[in-house]
């Protein structure tokens, strides 16, 4: 069996590297560098000439925006927060609750009350509003405080339903009369 493709070798035998040292031909050899990918000398300029500047990389619209490609050091520019909506929310539902306390002490003093009625729906709308704003903004990571917008949004929902209730009481008291 003298041929290359041999049971053990199908493919024939493989290459084997030269550790031989370089010869006149140019070979480098294995694990040294050709002449040719040697670096040039660094060349010096005279005093006074200006220095080309160096550019930074571009940060035009295809730069990276992951956290993970900024280079070591560098930290992301903080995005703001819609928090605001949540504190919105919130506070609103507490107006709303106070606005109970206005409206039982103009009843109480049968002075006219529409208009405590209408700035409590208002506000108790705006609140569920702000609070839906606000879950929102939560679920897509734009702002950090869910639970003060659920919990602006509840107490929106709940003062609108106490809201219902008692127009309807008045409205079936001043009929009975």
């Amino acid at each position: 069996m003298s041929d290359p493709q041999s049971a053990s070798q199908p493919y024939g035998a493989p290459s084997m590297p030269s550790y031989a040292p370089p010869d006149s031909s140019g070979d480098a050899g294995l694990g040294r560098v050709p002449q040719s990918y040697v670096p040039a000398p660094a060349v010096s300029t005279p005093v006074g000439v200006p220095q080309p500047a160096t550019m930074p990389a571009p940060l035009g619209p295809y730069a990276a925006s992951s956290p993970y490609s900024l280079p070591f050091g560098v930290e992301p520019e903080p995005t703001q927060a819609k928090n605001w909506m949540g504190i919105a929310a919130l506070s609103l539902g507490v107006v709303s609750v106070g606005l109970i306390a206005t409206i039982g002490s103009i009843a109480g003093g049968m002075a006219d009350a529409t208009g405590a009625v209408l700035a409590w729906a208002v506000v108790s709308v705006l609140a569920i509003v702000f609070g839906a704003a606000g879950i929102r903004a939560a679920g897509r990571h734009q702002a950090t405080n869910r639970g003060m917008a659920v919990a602006g949004m509840v107490v929106g929902i709940f003062m609108s339903a106490v809201l219902v209730v008692i127009v309807i009481l008045a409205f079936w008291v001043y009929a009975q009369f």
